[in-house]
């Protein structure tokens, strides 16, 4: 295999893909990117809670409101509040919903004054609603910008005296409307992922009941992992004990990054690359390596540089490429896939006894992470 003792490079994997999945090289180069790429990224996430991926954020709730009263005429949208101040960020889009004394709907609501608003669908019966109390509250939640998916057993902790109540897991949305609950509690106990939030395109969590206060709810999910690229435009000129890599026609600072790492193509290649990992781009035509190049001075040559699996640890790289060639053979119909599939499932033996995320029945203290407190 490569020089590099911890990491195997996308290149690489995709170039012994080829190989041992014996695809002519000149034109599937991004059939077997794809394959790798979507084992990286889509296949290994979804098997495991791999720690590794695994990653922690809270969620912040508000506090419902219900200061005032307010009329609806029968079949409209429009609501006026009598000793109401609601406020600009009160939207339908940021996840707000109304509930009227006296009306079994909830109804999404629109903030357009401190005592004005909206609601949709218009109000649901043959009578008005005037002078009622109500309640306003907000069920939906922004996830983090790297969100995937919740864990498998339950990803959002409730606490309790500095101590783990409950662990509350992800249900259908089928099951999380036929137990719904209007009525404002503390704390929530379910939890469904919805839409993704227009603004910022993150992931929206819905809960219930809805929130009396805002307490502090941790939760661990599963991260995104970014699919790897590499880049071999234009050439290269490399100097003996140099780390300076010279590009004539490369636009490195668009498509290369510190700790990516740099190959010349005549010193190796898939099995037998000799890479080295990037210090510095410097502009479009130079890179700094980490340590000094090691083979001859030379220029006009063909490169690549190359990002990595790094969102895991080494031993998943192997299993990346076997997955992939296994999709590959199976694919192709190959008579090898027997051999590939039994090495292919004792890697990933291998990783479920040393990266599978574990959860056992310690209580944890609130003095294990600062997040994990209720208040």
């Amino acid at each position: 295999m490569g020089n590099l003792a911890n990491t195997i490079p996308f290149t690489e994997l995709w170039e012994r893909l080829l190989t041992m999945g014996r695809v002519d090289v000149p034109n599937n180069e991004d059939y077997a990117k794809g394959f790798i790429n979507d084992t990286y990224t889509r296949t290994l996430p979804r098997m495991v809670d791999w720690d590794p991926l695994v990653k922690e954020s809270f969620l912040t709730m508000t506090p419902y409101y219900n200061t005032g009263t307010v009329t609806v005429a029968a079949g409209a949208t429009a609501v006026v509040g009598v000793g109401t101040v609601w406020t600009s960020g009160m939207l339908a889009t940021e996840g707000y919903k109304i509930k009227f004394a006296g009306n079994d709907n909830v109804y999404d609501f629109t903030y357009t004054a401190a005592t004005t608003a909206t609601i949709s669908p218009a109000l649901s019966q043959a009578t008005d609603l005037t002078s009622v109390s109500y309640t306003i509250f907000k069920d939906e939640y922004q996830l983090a910008s790297d969100f995937n998916r919740l864990l498998m057993n339950g990803s959002v902790y409730v606490y309790s005296g500095g101590r783990v109540q409950d662990i509350i897991e992800e249900i259908p949305r089928d099951e999380f409307r036929e137990e719904y609950s209007p009525e404002a509690s503390d704390p929530i106990y379910r939890v469904m992922l919805t839409r993704t939030h227009g603004t910022t395109g993150n992931r929206l969590i819905r809960v219930n009941p809805p929130p009396k206060k805002a307490y502090v709810y941790p939760y661990e999910y599963i991260q995104l992992v970014t699919p790897m690229t590499d880049y071999s435009v234009g050439d290269v000129a490399v100097t003996n004990a140099s780390a300076v890599v010279t590009g004539t026609s490369t636009y490195f600072l668009a498509n290369a990054a510190a700790g990516d790492y740099f190959r010349v193509d005549s010193n190796g290649v898939g099995n037998s690359s000799k890479w080295y990992r990037i210090l510095s781009v410097d502009s479009n035509t130079q890179i700094t390596l980490e340590t000094v190049f090691g083979e001859y001075t030379e220029a006009g040559l063909t490169y690549h540089i190359s990002k990595a699996p790094t969102a895991l640890p080494y031993p998943f790289h192997e299993f990346i490429l076997y997955e992939s060639v296994l999709k590959l053979t199976v694919e192709q119909g190959d008579t090898v896939i027997q051999a590939i599939a039994t090495e292919r499932d004792r890697i990933l033996s291998d990783l479920k006894k040393s990266y599978k995320l574990r959860r056992t029945n310690v209580q944890y203290s609130v003095d294990d992470d600062g997040l994990r407190s209720w208040q």
